[in-house]
């Protein structure tokens, strides 16, 4: 299966020489919002141990930065207005838990210059490249280690022929969901169109203690509940912890949509092609599969794959879809490797749905009070776990239309670790682009023509998006 990557001809001192910030400002609300300390949700605090939502959009429309830069910025003091919170700061309060401060301190927009021709990531597909971290701000922050830092973070790149608008916003104050809501807002502003959705600031709704009709557990039920929810990772033993991890490949696989329908008639369950989850289950054990068998583990060894699921709508009584905050569980499936390499994949899909069914009202409140308290520091990453942030059904060209043209593709500056992948629509109707990091020897054996027999897209080349 042919695949090029773009990372191998470059090192990280032509990345830096590349590439000057011009200027950074705080932009802040219009007019002044009222002051008050925001309660965040167990979920909020854990995710804010986890690097932040960051996302380039790519335009080729000739657009200069500083023009770009001057609409943004009048768009995000209107914007701000109803979007308050993100103009605050994280702040840590007496009892240990992080809160957010609605402060009106501003959101920071930075102006880049990058010495190389758009054409050339053009041409090359958008293929994963290393100056892509340096196009998006918050390249290692997360609440723990920035606790004053602005909570949004926005830089317009200038390229020649070319611009990028990187985004980063800490993860303890919104999901993908929210962030892309936050995104599409932005554009509707900029293109003098009404906001086709409000958000609602209201994460109390996810405070244990004020769950419809109080509490739907008792508080001894309260305390044990961390024993029967999914934890965040498979616990390896200390001989089984990867101390001796590879330099990390960053790739895009493209799959097309007549890729996407031969692999959703493997996931059908009985001829019905209604059933929630099918895509993301059967392109998930695809994924899942292939990289496991890439990595060479022991059948014996123990593997993860999670996908977060939005429960704004699974949650009695639901929340509204304009709910803004982190509103994503994980329900993970742990097999052994034999388990994962010598089952049939129609089964693997179904097991990978019947696990995102679990995601009820009931389970996710119990999940919500487990995450109350959690501290997610207490757990090790591991290449072992397949986490999929799946932005596939966001409409991401719609929503990165600011006035000067929808964007050519959108990309993740990098994927931290081994298994981590990013899902987004690809520029093709109905095709999906895959961002995964593999170790070098990973990626030698995943992108074999005869990784293993049966591959249901074995006439189709895996490779970088078109």
């Amino acid at each position: 299966m042919a695949f090029s990557s773009a990372t191998d001809s470059w090192k990280p001192d032509d990345v830096e020489t590349m590439l000057e910030l011009l200027q950074t400002s705080l932009v802040k609300p219009i007019k002044p919002t009222k002051r008050h300390i925001m309660y965040l949700s167990g979920v909020d605090n854990m995710l804010g141990y986890l690097p932040p939502n960051r996302t380039i959009l790519f335009y080729r429309e000739e657009k200069t930065s500083s023009s770009a830069v001057a609409d943004l910025q009048i768009a995000l003091s209107s914007l701000l207005v109803s979007y308050y919170p993100l103009a605050g700061r994280i702040i840590l309060g007496d009892d240990g838990r992080h809160a957010l401060d609605c402060n009106d301190e501003g959101v920071e927009l930075t102006e880049a210059r990058c010495d190389m021709e758009f054409a050339e990531l053009q041409r090359d597909n958008f293929n994963m490249h290393p100056v892509f971290r340096r196009l998006v701000p918050m390249d290692d922050a997360t609440v723990s280690n920035h606790p004053h830092d602005p909570i949004v973070s926005i830089q317009v790149t200038g390229f020649r022929g070319g611009l990028t608008v990187g985004f980063a916003v800490l993860h303890s104050v919104g999901d993908g969901y929210s962030v892309w809501n936050f995104i599409k807002a932005l554009s509707e502003v900029c293109r003098d169109q009404p906001l086709s959705l409000h958000p609602l600031h209201a994460r109390m709704l996810l405070k244990p203690e004020v769950f419809k009709n109080g509490a739907i557990f008792t508080k001894e039920e309260c305390r044990s509940a961390d024993e029967d929810v999914p934890q965040l990772g498979v616990q390896l033993s200390s001989e089984e912890q990867d101390n001796n991890i590879e330099p990390l490949k960053q790739v895009v696989i493209h799959f097309s949509s007549t890729m996407l329908s031969v692999l959703r008639k493997l996931g059908v369950p009985q001829g019905s092609d209604s059933e929630p989850g099918i895509l993301v289950s059967i392109l998930g054990a695809y994924l899942w599969r292939r990289l496991v068998i890439a990595q060479r583990l022991g059948e014996k060894s123990t593997t993860e794959f999670r996908v977060s699921m939005d429960i704004r709508s699974r949650m009695i009584p639901p929340l509204t879809p304009s709910f803004f905050g982190n509103a994503v569980v994980g329900f993970p499936l742990t097999l052994t490797v034999g388990e994962l390499i010598n089952g049939d994949l129609s089964q693997l899909a179904s097991s990978i749905r019947c696990k995102l069914k679990e995601a009820e009202d009931d389970h996710i409140k119990e999940l919500l009070i487990a995450r109350h308290d959690f501290h997610l520091s207490k757990y090790q990453p591991t290449r072992r776990k397949v986490i999929v942030r799946n932005a596939s059904r966001f409409p991401v060209y719609d929503a990165g239309d600011f006035g000067w043209g929808k964007p050519e593709t959108v990309r993740p500056p990098w994927e931290e670790m081994e298994g981590h992948m990013t899902w987004y629509p690809g520029k093709e109707p109905k095709s999906i682009d895959v961002i995964v990091a593999m170790a070098e020897s990973t990626y030698t054996n995943f992108f074999s023509t005869d990784l293993y027999v049966g591959d249901p897209l074995s006439s189709f080349p895996l490779c970088t998006s078109s």
